[in-house]
């Protein structure tokens, strides 16, 4: 399983604290190289150096680069020390700025990965508050859906309400249409009674003329 991001600023917060630590304390140098020295007499040859003494074993302090050449490590003289190096030659320069230059390159990559990760944490921080207001607004819209769906159900039992009112509505309608048709045949059988009545008054006030006027002249004569 990988780190998490919140992880890997601690290491490299904790990485960055100790190259700065490490650029403050003392770096032991190279060891410095001592050649032995030949001291001719006119008995013997006998060899002077700071191995060549009464102690022949060589101890912990020293390493044997090859078969002529011994080298003392002197812990006391680094390159953050104080006072003079004895015998500081050029590779001890070298290595003094090669190690420079490694901490500075370390340092400058520890800074920039704690800014990147500080970046990815605001970013990180960005997004989460930006899931959080989809979140709320994904909520909203689940309520939104809800009150929707409510009153489109309160449409729908409308609607059907206003289906059984529109079908009493057409039969209505075609009651009243046959009604009119019915009113319309009352109609016309009144205006024919009535014609009728009119033709038997007509009918009659003429019967009742001629049997009056029968009577008048009848009276004269």
């Amino acid at each position: 399983m990988g780190m998490s991001k919140q992880d890997l600023a601690k290491r490299f917060k904790a990485l960055k604290s100790s190259s700065q630590t490490s650029l403050t304390q003392p770096i032991q140098a190279n060891p410095v190289v001592q050649e032995a020295v030949t001291l001719v007499s006119d008995e013997e040859t006998t060899q002077s150096g700071p191995s060549f003494k009464r102690r022949r074993p060589v101890d912990r302090a020293h390493a044997v680069l090859d078969d002529a050449t011994i080298v003392p490590v002197r812990s006391e003289h680094t390159l953050f020390s104080k006072g003079p190096v004895p015998h500081e030659g050029p590779e001890t320069k070298t290595i003094q700025e090669d190690a420079y230059g490694f901490f500075h390159r370390a340092k400058v990559s520890v800074v920039a990965l704690c800014g990147k990760l500080d970046r990815l944490t605001v970013v990180d921080k960005d997004r989460v508050a930006e899931l959080a207001s989809t979140r709320a607004q994904l909520t909203t819209a689940k309520e939104e859906v809800v009150r929707l769906t409510a009153k489109v159900e309160g449409f729908q039992s409308m609607k059907k309400k206003m289906e059984e009112r529109g079908k009493r509505v057409t039969e209505l309608e075609k009651r009243v249409a046959e009604l009119e048709i019915s009113l319309q045949k009352v109609e016309s059988e009144l205006v024919e009674k009535e014609q009728s009545w009119r033709a038997l008054e007509e009918k009659m006030t003429n019967e009742t003329a001629s049997t009056y006027g029968v009577g008048f002249e009848a009276a004269l004569e």
